[in-house]
């Protein structure tokens, strides 16, 4: 179960990390509406394959591992806004033409916190 702390007269929620860790005997989590739960939000729904999950069969995006190049973007920004709606998404690609890999750059960010974007996720590769 999420906990939370103090901040005034109101208790914040926490979240947990993903992936799931532990430091000093306890579990990791992050501050609700900060920058790092909006990348695990993101690193969540990427992480799961459609169809993967019971509770929600259309969680998550099609699993790019065996799809032709380029990988579909589209799948991936329609998932991100479907299960994230408050996160603001910035999704790059770029083809590297001597091996066939495909960087794809997504980055989230909270449309009212002034934090950068974190980037969520590397390469690609055929």
């Amino acid at each position: 179960m999420d906990e939370g702390y103090a901040f005034g007269d109101r208790v914040m929620p926490l979240h947990l990390a993903l992936p799931i860790e532990v430091n000093a005997g306890s579990y990791v989590y992050n501050e609700q509406d900060s920058q790092s739960e909006a990348k695990t939000q993101a690193r969540a729904i990427l992480s799961f394959p459609r169809g993967s999950r019971q509770e929600s069969l259309d969680f998550g995006i099609e699993d790019p591992t065996f799809q032709m190049m380029p990988v579909d973007v589209t799948d991936i920004s329609n998932a991100l806004s479907f299960y994230a709606p408050d996160l603001d998404i910035e999704i790059n690609t770029r083809r590297d033409d001597i091996d066939g890999s495909e960087q794809i750059n997504i980055r989230v960010s909270l449309p009212y916190s002034d934090d950068v974007g974190e980037k969520v996720v590397g390469e690609v590769h055929s």
